[in-house]
This record gives structure tokens, C-alpha cells and sequence, in this order.
């Protein structure tokens, strides 16, 4: 009787793999008549790479030539074989096609090459310099494949007109020039000093920059306090990553602990009640070469904090 169970299971296994053979099967064949209607109606004569991909410059561009181990900046509009767009760096364009997310940083999109998961978008900035513009048209094969990703179906040909718009060989030495072209702004002023504070992690210190904009009263915050305050976190280019101005309730933690990023917790242990300071942090005090949701990888960022108070017994660790 197992027996017999057993081999009526295994059958039904094998039909339902041969159905999704099938399916696949049709879905591709589908895509591929797509894809020859899209490059005839649209007069496309280039050939296809080895590869697969189409590649069709538009701006040959005159700087580096980007590597897989590069970081780069791109601007981009994705769209499927039918025009419907489902990703950009456009935001106005990302609100008129109604694809808009609050999670997501618009305007030049910083990532490493070997980290990007379509290959065609890799394959396709290798072949271009800084400066340069082209039409990627990528197969799924050379996209996501069988998988729906958000609006996105199995079998997709992706569409990316993209610019290249830097290569980043080195990402450290490129944040200190991001950092010091930022301080560099207020070297005309003369009612704000910016004060260069340092952090030993070990053996290497890192350098962080601190901006008193209003001093506050009482006593400075400590280490194990409980802090309450409000803040506005940006990228040096003034793209906002986080904010919780206008919240009903501030955002509060244990100094000394995890509850924020270091440079956070470093900067509200110059502050007072009531204070508001204005602090540029690296990303060796804040997210790191990973990045996080909004914040790219090596982003130095600017945070505006202001300390509404703080209990001098925090709750126990």
C-alpha cells in the first residue's frame, strides 16, 4: 500500500514539473515575439551581444570605463516591452506613473557592479564611460528569469535607459572628498564653526564634524542618560534619508548604547536640553560600506538634532 502511494505521489510530481516546463516554455516563446514586434516597430537594426543583450549608445561619454569591483552613480527609467515603466531615479516621473515609494532615494543611484542582481545592467555599464548614455534592452534571461519581482512578470524583457554618471574606484577616498566639499561651505561663515571631533575605534579614528547651532541649558548629556529628540537625516547633497520633525513623539535612546547609530550617540554628548546642533557624520559612524534602506554604501551624512530632554537614569540595559 506505501508502495503504491509512493507512486502515485512521484507521478503527480513528475506531471506537475512537466505542466511548469510547459508553462515556461510557452512564456518564453511569448516573450521572444515581443521582443522581435518591439525592435521592428522601433526600427532597431543593432545586433545582439553573445550575450543576449542589446546595447544601444546614445552618448559615448569621455570619462573611466566602470569595472565590476567599481562603484557607480547612474541615473535610469525602466520600463517593460510595452512601455509601462516600473522603476526610475526620476521622482517626478515616479509620481506621474504612480510608482512613487517614500522607501526609496530618488535622484543618482549609487551601487557596486558585482552587487547588482540584473546582469545585463552590469554587462551593459562595463561598455560605458562616465558621461555616456544608452538603451539596455535585456532578456529575462539577463534580468529576473522566471521570478515576479513587484510589477514585474516571469519572462520579462527589461528596457533601462541609463546614464552613466560616475565611476567610483576608490569609495573611501571618494566620501573624504564628498566630506571635505561639504565643510568647505562654511569656510566664508562667521557665525558657524565647525568643530572637528574625533572617535578611537581601536586602532583607526575617524573624524567627525560638529556644528553648534543653538547651545540649550543645563548640564551636558552623559553617557547612560535616556535622550528625547527630534532630527533630520540627509545625504551631503541634501536628500533626505529619515526625519522625524513634526512627529508627535521624539525619537529617544540610551546613550552609550545600540538604540542609534555612533555618530548619533557621540554627537547628543555635546548637547544640552533644548540644544540643537548640526553634525556630519562618515559612514564609519553610521551605516558602513553595507548602506542601509535609504543611505547608500560610504555615505557620509548630515544630521540636524535637537534634544527636547533627557532622564538622567535611563531604563536598564
Amino acid at each position: 500500500m506505501e508502495k503504491k502511494i509512493y507512486y502515485v505521489f512521484l507521478v503527480l510530481l513528475l506531471l506537475l514539473a512537466q505542466s511548469c516546463d510547459d508553462n515556461s516554455n510557452i512564456l518564453q516563446e511569448r516573450e521572444m515575439r515581443l521582443l522581435e514586434i518591439y525592435l521592428k516597430q522601433n526600427g532597431i537594426t543593432e545586433k545582439p551581444l553573445q550575450s543576449g543583450l542589446y546595447y544601444i549608445p546614445e552618448v559615448e561619454g569621455t570619462g573611466l570605463k566602470a569595472e565590476s569591483s567599481d562603484f557607480v552613480l547612474v541615473l535610469y527609467t525602466a520600463q517593460l516591452i510595452d512601455g509601462k515603466v516600473f522603476d526610475t531615479t526620476d521622482e517626478q516621473l515616479a509620481i506621474i506613473k504612480g510608482i512613487h515609494s517614500n522607501t526609496v532615494l530618488y535622484g543618482h543611484s549609487k551601487i557596486k557592479l558585482e552587487k547588482l542582481n540584473i546582469k545585463g545592467i552590469e554587462e551593459g555599464l562595463k561598455l560605458m564611460k562616465e558621461g555616456g548614455k544608452a538603451r539596455l534592452i535585456i532578456p529575462s534571461k539577463l534580468g529576473y528569469g522566471p521570478k515576479i519581482i513587484n510589477n514585474v512578470p516571469a519572462y520579462s524583457t527589461l528596457i533601462y535607459d541609463i546614464e552613466l554618471v560616475k565611476v567610483i574606484r576608490d569609495p573611501v577616498a571618494f566620501e573624504s572628498e564628498e566630506i571635505q566639499n561639504y565643510i568647505a561651505q562654511y569656510s566664508d561663515s562667521m557665525h558657524l564653526v565647525v568643530a572637528t571631533k574625533s572617535f578611537q575605534s581601536g586602532s583607526v579614528t575617524h573624524n567627525w564634524y560638529y556644528i553648534q547651532l543653538n547651545e540649550g541649558q543645563g548640564d551636558s548629556i552623559k553617557k547612560d542618560y535616556k535622550v528625547y529628540l527630534y532630527y533630520e537625516g540627509r545625504l551631503v547633497d541634501g536628500r533626505v534619508i529619515d526625519r522625524n520633525f513634526g512627529n508627535t513623539s521624539p525619537f529617544n535612546f540610551t546613550v552609550g548604547g545600540t538604540g542609534a547609530i555612533k555618530g548619533m550617540d557621540l554627537a547628543v554628548q555635546e548637547m544640552k536640553k533644548d540644544g540643537k546642533a548640526r553634525v556630519l557624520i562618515p559612514s564609519a559612524l553610521g551605516y558602513g560600506e553595507a548602506g542601509s534602506g535609504k543611505v547608500p554604501a560610504f555615505s557620509p551624512l548630515v544630521f540636524d538634532i535637537l534634544v527636547t530632554r533627557f532622564d538622567t537614569v535611563a531604563t536598564p540595559r
